[in-house]
This record gives structure tokens, C-alpha cells and sequence, in this order.
């Protein structure tokens, strides 16, 4: 019964969504504000025997935000439809495809979610002045790509959505990653059990930004890479543990540049902790790439005076690690709100960039993030009273 609640009302909504470093929040253009659902704030109320629960100090399930009705998405199919169309079924609040059990969490879009997202970047690149690059990369999800052609209007797209926010940007430049990563859908760019792109995913959006930004980037040649079997994120426990994702879990694939580079850990108020090693036999999958409540500071050999700051959600955490040979100082900063005591990057955003003298910023986050209640994050950091000294 209660699978069944789910399932009509996943139906009646269009989207809901559950991942990783993030509120859970309902959206609807038609409406002024968000309203956040009861996302509760500790990582042991969501264990279980899938690995990705123990692996983030912040909430696993609160990334994603999801969005009620949509003019893009035709929400009439009744239960026994869904599940037999030869595509996939609603298991917890995810689509599990049929023919590979891959998890996919339904977009359900928000254009003026989207615009207010780009007039907060549009704000903090005017606060900072000419001098600095600004970016912003805003990623797709596995269903933009993987979600078969007969379910593809239970979902709003992606692209329209990416697009509309890149109109409204003013004087930050935009990183086409959709198209980016569209020519490799064939490789493992996105996990089937997981919310999040794959490091291998991550690199090709990587590549793009390089391209924009006009730095130098390294072939996957210069990496040493890790892998390991058996992988199940965090979609396999919003899916209730699907038994069609149990049989079918993820190799974990981990890419370490073979350049110099250290990763220095900070508190979200900057204060340094210490230094970050990279063990792939002792780190639990994710946690490889750090927690989300600190801010990871890159030192690296690239020494071409360029350096950058990274904005975003858990979805920089794959992605930071490809860029170590494009730029010789690199922090990464989380800029979702904070979740009961769940702390993310408590800094003046503003102050921040200046006082490490970036010469380039990237937004980096994932569509749910751009468009849903997570880009208020961006908000609390513009009005942050705390300065670094």
C-alpha cells in the first residue's frame, strides 16, 4: 500500500526526486515561492545496506529538487500503464527502466526558477567586477539521455529548460555540457543506481568548460584509474531497494591525475583541517571526492595564473578532479542551504572570490538544483555576513 501511494503520487506531480547534499522541495512556475518537504538532516536516518548511505556527512537525500505540474508533461497514465509500457515502472518516487534497471528521477522543469537562477549569478558576477571570468554549467540528468522515446513526455526538457536559463545570464558565460556529454552516451557518464554523473561523465563537461575558459586540459591518458564492482547509490534506496537495480549495480570508476596536486580540507567558515588523501581501496565510492560541508582547496603544478572558484552542488565533486592541469589554484564550494545541522559554504561569496584572487568562477549544478530551491543557496551566499580574513 504504501508503494502504491507513492506510485499515484509520483503520477499526480510529474517529479519528485530524491538525492544526495539537498533539500527535497516541491516547485510550480505558477507559484511565488517553495515549499520545502520534511527532509530530515542525518545520514542514519536514511542507512541501509546500499553503500552510498554512510558515504556524505550531509543528508544523502536532500539534493534534488522536483517540480509539480508541468505544461510539457502529460501526467494522465494510470498505474497499470506506466508499468506496462514496455519502458519501466515507478518504484519508490523513481523509474526504473525494465530492459537495465537504471534509476532515472523525472524532470519536471521550472522556467522561472530557472531565470531567478541566473539573474543571482548575473548579481554576484556584477558585485565582482570585469576582472573576473564567470561561468556557468548547468548538467543535465541521466534522463535527458537515457529515458525511452515512449516515456519521454512524462518529462520536461531538459535542454529548454538549460536554455532558458542561458538567456537570462548577464555576463557570465554559459558550458554547453548537454551537448557535450551527448556524444558519449554509449560510455558510463551516468551511474544506473545513482542521481549523480559518473567522474567519466564529469570529465567530458570538464572538457567543455576548458574549451570556454580557454585553459589547457589533460587526456584521460594522464590519469591512473580505479575501479570497483557492485556499486548501489543512492536511487537504489529511493527506489526501495528495486530488485531490477540490485541485479544490476554500477561499477564505481575513480580517475586520479597523475600531476602534482594536493587537496586541503576547510571548515564551511574557511578554516583550515587538513589534507585530503586519495586511497581508493579505503574510501567508500563518493566520499573519494570529499564531504559537501567543506570547502576543498586544489593546490596544484599547472602554474598558469589562472585560478578558479567552483559554485555548486554535489555534482562538482566529480568534476573538480579534472581540472587539475587546467588551473593552479581550484576551491570548491557548496552553495545549498543549510538542513537543519547541516552546514554547507558559510562565506560571503563575493568576499570569497576576491580575497583568493580568481580569475575565473563556475556555477556547476545539476538542472533539479538550478531551477528548484537549492539556487537559494546562491542567495544565502551573496548575503553572507562572513568574510574570510
Amino acid at each position: 500500500m504504501k508503494r502504491n501511494r507513492l506510485i499515484a503520487a509520483v503520477l499526480a506531480v510529474t517529479a519528485v526526486v530524491g538525492a544526495s547534499g539537498c533539500n527535497l522541495v516541491v516547485e510550480d512556475d505558477s507559484s511565488s515561492g517553495n515549499t520545502p518537504n520534511n527532509a530530515e538532516s542525518s545520514d542514519s536516518s536514511k542507512e541501509s545496506s546500499s553503500n552510498a548511505f554512510s558515504e556524505s556527512s550531509s543528508n544523502p537525500f536532500t539534493e534534488f529538487s522536483s517540480v509539480s505540474s508541468h505544461d510539457d508533461i502529460d501526467s494522465s497514465s494510470t498505474q497499470t500503464q506506466w508499468e506496462n509500457d514496455n519502458g519501466g515502472e515507478m518504484s519508490g518516487t523513481v523509474l526504473v527502466l525494465n530492459n537495465t534497471g537504471r534509476g532515472i528521477v523525472l524532470f519536471g522543469g521550472g522556467k522561472e526558477g530557472g531565470k531567478d537562477y541566473a539573474q543571482t549569478v548575473s548579481k554576484i558576477k556584477a558585485q565582482v567586477g570585469d576582472g573576473v571570468n564567470f561561468y556557468s554549467l548547468v548538467a543535465p540528468t541521466a534522463g535527458s539521455f537515457y529515458l525511452p522515446d515512449n516515456l519521454k513526455n512524462k518529462m520536461a526538457s531538459e535542454p529548454d529548460n538549460i536554455d532558458n536559463i542561458n538567456q537570462n545570464l548577464v555576463g557570465v558565460k554559459p558550458v554547453d555540457a548537454y551537448t557535450a556529454l551527448s556524444k558519449h552516451v554509449n560510455e558510463d557518464i551516468y551511474f544506473r543506481t545513482d542521481h549523480h554523473w559518473t567522474q567519466l561523465g564529469a570529465y567530458y563537461a570538464a572538457e567543455e568548460f576548458a574549451k570556454v575558459a580557454e585553459v589547457t586540459f589533460a587526456p584521460l591518458s594522464e590519469y591512473e584509474k580505479f575501479e570497483r564492482e557492485g556499486y548501489l547509490g543512492s536511487l537504489y534506496g529511493y527506489s526501495e531497494e528495486n530488485a531490477k537495480m540490485r541485479k544490476n549495480p554500477d561499477t564505481f570508476r575513480f580517475y586520479l591525475p597523475k600531476n602534482n596536486f594536493s587537496v586541503s580540507i576547510y571548515t564551511p567558515q574557511y578554516k583550515y583541517e587538513g589534507e585530503m588523501t586519495f586511497n581508493f581501496n579505503d574510501k567508500l565510492t563518493y566520499m573519494i571526492y570529499g564531504s559537501d560541508i567543506r570547502i576543498n582547496y586544489v593546490k596544484t603544478d599547472a602554474n598558469n595564473g589562472r585560478k578558479l572558484v567552483i559554485v555548486g552542488d554535489s555534482y562538482d565533486n566529480a568534476l573538480f578532479l579534472n581540472l587539475t592541469n587546467s588551473f593552479e589554484e581550484i576551491w570548491v564550494c557548496d552553495m545549498r542551504e543549510t538542513i537543519g545541522n547541516t552546514v554547507y559554504c558559510d562565506v560571503n561569496i563575493v568576499d570569497f572570490i576576491n580575497k583568493m584572487q580568481a580569475t575565473d568562477v563556475l556555477f556547476c549544478m545539476d538542472t533539479f538544483s538550478a531551477v528548484g530551491t537549492n539556487r537559494n543557496g546562491l542567495k544565502r551566499l551573496l548575503e553572507n555576513k562572513n568574510t574570510v580574513e
